[in-house]
């Protein structure tokens, strides 16, 4: 409940400083990055288990 109280806020600070515009790329922005590290953390999780029970 608390993340959703937070978000509200800030939407409201943002809404002040920034222009629709800019509050939407930066919302995409954040998006994208989100949705890469994302795919880093599970593509590192697959290249862990690939090396399981390998000797090297």
């Amino acid at each position: 409940m608390r993340e959703a109280e937070l978000d509200k806020e800030y939407s409201e600070m943002f809404n002040k400083l920034m222009s629709p515009e800019k509050l939407f790329k930066a919302q995409q922005a954040e998006r994208a990055f989100m949705e890469e590290e994302l795919r880093k953390f599970r593509e590192s999780k697959e290249d862990g288990r690939k090396t399981i029970g390998k000797r090297h």
